[in-house]
């Protein structure tokens, strides 16, 4: 077993020191190692220098780096608010700019969207409906033509056609009962 392609990856050998693989991996690692020179050398070679690295004294990182990173973390605290909170959200999300720019323009056109519907519907409201009863035919354009409704004055159907007739206000909820 001589050639690169039946040689075990590094990464492999090196989960093989730290004793991160499995028991069965571990054995097949062995087989492999006892049969092809190669891999043999290459994990005495890791494994020299895992040993030379394991034996090197731990140094503390200085005391100005530790005093730094507390600074940096105290002026990098969001904003006080919604925004300052919702940008400190989105900042920690892995998204792509484009992303973002959809979601600013669908929420644009939401918002959009429901001031538009919003006066749709106030503009439905203040319109005066004109109730009919099955029994009464819709006004003729001949009948209404010219006539103007005064404030005091309401249509009334004259049994033939509609009419314009004086009215004092009485009455106005039989209409909508």
């Amino acid at each position: 077993m001589t050639s690169t392609a039946a040689h075990l990856p590094i990464d492999m050998l090196s989960a093989f020191l730290d004793r991160e693989l499995s028991a069965r991996e571990a054995a097949v690692v062995e087989e492999h190692v006892e049969s092809c020179p190669e891999c043999r050398a290459q994990l005495d070679s890791l494994g020299r220098v895992v040993g030379r690295l394991r034996s090197l004294e731990r140094m503390a990182p200085p005391q100005v780096l530790e005093m730094d990173i507390q600074r940096r973390i105290a002026l990098a605290t969001p904003e006080d608010g919604f925004l300052g909170k919702l940008d400190g959200r989105l900042g920690r999300l892995p998204v792509q700019p484009g992303i973002l720019v959809t979601f600013a323009l669908i929420f644009c056109f939401a918002a959009i969207l429901f001031t538009f519907a919003q006066g749709l519907e106030d503009r439905h409201q203040r319109t005066i409906p004109i109730i009919l009863t099955p029994a009464t035919p819709a006004p003729s354009v001949e009948s209404i033509r010219g006539a103007t409704p005064s404030p005091g004055s309401r249509w009334e159907w004259g049994g033939q056609d509609w009419q314009l007739v004086p009215w004092s206000g009485e009455g106005a909820g039989e209409a909508l009962e």
